[in-house]
């Protein structure tokens, strides 16, 4: 009776077992089709450096994570000094899609904060408790 009980725990044990993901999310930021930046939730946030006099139509975010879905709504939140100073928020039709952020919009953001570093933290509805991916300065010249 002993060995069937215990060859019975045997054979349900891996049906019983939660496999855990080790996924890391991941993130790509673009100036127009340029990478300009990337890194991972392990990572120390990285800083980049934009010349307000640079050319470009957008800035873009892909986030890679291991959550799909549909009409994912995103936030981008700049910070400056741990102060919130604009929230940009976009409804994605796919996780995998990218979040765009014009110029006009990252300027209007800076505001007269020239050359001063701001955090850019993410989330989403998905769960996401806010991550800083980026620090950003945008620059004069």
């Amino acid at each position: 009776m002993k060995k069937l009980l215990i060859l019975l725990l045997l054979a349900i044990q891996p049906v019983l077992a939660k496999p855990a993901t080790d996924t890391i999310t991941t993130w790509k930021l673009y100036k127009d089709a340029k990478i300009i930046l990337e890194g991972n939730e392990l990572e120390k946030p990285k800083s980049v450096t934009i010349k307000k006099s640079d050319r470009f139509k957008e800035l873009k975010l892909t986030i890679y994570s291991d959550t799909p879905g549909s009409n994912v709504r995103r936030k981008l939140l700049f910070k400056l000094n741990g102060k919130l100073i604009a929230t940009s928020v976009r409804i994605l039709k796919e996780s995998r899609d990218a979040f765009a952020i014009s110029k006009e919009e990252l300027l209007r953001y800076i505001g007269s904060n020239i050359n001063k570093t701001f955090t850019i933290e993410y989330t989403d509805d998905t769960g996401s408790k806010g991550t800083v991916i980026a620090k950003i300065i945008v620059t004069d010249k």
